[in-house]
């Protein structure tokens, strides 16, 4: 038999034909070229956080007649380190008397971190001015945010007011008023006002400046302004009150004197000097005047006080009775 031979771009084609039939049904492989290695991660970039801020402040900067059982919240942005909330960092500080003082108190955080609180051991003091301080040293809990830049505010607590009432018909006569009618005091108010204290004396029916009227008075009011009865000195009402009365527990720094020509004098006990005139209004049955708090060197107007009243010869009615009354907390 003859040998036939075929052309050799016959086989070519054959050949390319079966690969791609192969290929086309998965058989087959196709060669590729030399893979590339996948490139190594680079660093982490930091996450960057926002400026670590106070959202917000309890009591509010310029509140007034704050409690004085209150506690001082700040809120951050974000939670803080516990680290940089202390007693360097947060501080409480009162105004004037005593400015720039910390008040003795109790930190805390809340346990996300966001919020310090200040609770005063004793609580604040009545009228009082108050400012908060947080440090520009308090940080962020995380790191890589920006730095805090701080927190100045104020606030001013509630003021105060004191009232007493006394029977009626209780006045006592002393031995050279037997011949008048006693003023009967029957009750008292204190106020801490601005600028001053204002005093509300009641009485039993009218009463008269004048000096020689049968229905002139006078007066006399210890004031304890340090609410300490260790300091200071023995007040007229302990030395003109009946025995029956009692001590009033005070230490007087002050007193003011009520004079039957319808004037007041303060007396500064411990320098025994004169601190001022005071002038009183008449309204019939009440009589009101005003102690301004600087001439009792006392800012706030916190402090215990005893009145005692009489004739014009005599003391014949105290209020309160027993010990003393308190208007606010020093």
């Amino acid at each position: 038999m003859a040998t036939r031979n075929h052309p050799p771009f016959r086989f070519l084609g054959i050949l390319l034909a079966a690969i791609a039939l192969a290929a086309a049904c998965g058989g087959v492989s196709l060669p590729s070229g030399p893979s590339e290695a996948p490139e190594p991660p680079g660093p982490q970039q930091p996450v960057e956080l926002p400026p670590l801020t106070v959202s917000a402040i309890t009591p509010a900067t310029g509140a007034t007649d704050v409690p004085i059982d209150a506690s001082v919240m700040v809120a951050f942005s974000r939670p803080v380190d516990p680290a940089t909330i202390n007693g360097q960092s947060f501080q409480v500080t009162r105004q004037l008397p005593g400015a720039g003082t910390p008040v003795e108190g109790m930190i805390g955080l809340s346990p996300d971190g966001r919020v310090a609180s200040f609770t005063p051991a004793d609580g604040f003091a009545n009228n009082a001015g108050y400012d908060v301080a947080l440090a520009d040293g308090v940080e962020g809990a995380e790191d890589g945010g920006p730095g805090f830049s701080g927190l100045a505010s104020s606030f001013t607590t509630a003021r105060a007011a004191v009232q007493a009432t006394d029977a009626e018909g209780d006045a006592f006569a002393g031995p050279r008023s037997e011949d008048l009618v006693p003023p009967d005091l029957i009750g008292v108010s204190v106020s801490q006002e601005t600028g001053g204290l204002v005093f509300t004396f009641v009485f039993a029916e009218s009463v008269d400046p004048a000096p020689t009227s049968s229905k002139a008075f006078a007066a006399f009011i210890d004031l304890d302004v340090d609410q300490e009865a260790s300091t200071g000195s023995s007040g007229l009402v302990d030395f003109f009150r009946t025995p029956r009365a009692g001590d009033t527990d005070l230490g007087a720094e002050f007193i003011v004197e009520v004079r039957l020509d319808g004037t007041a004098i303060l007396n500064d006990v411990a320098r025994d000097v004169q601190t001022g005139e005071i002038d009183l209004r008449f309204s019939g049955h009440i009589v009101t005047f005003t102690v301004p708090y600087a001439m009792i060197g006392n800012d706030d107007g916190n402090l215990d006080l005893a009145v005692i009243a009489g004739t014009r010869f005599d003391a014949t009615d105290v209020v309160p009775d027993t010990g003393h009354l308190t208007l606010g907390r020093e």
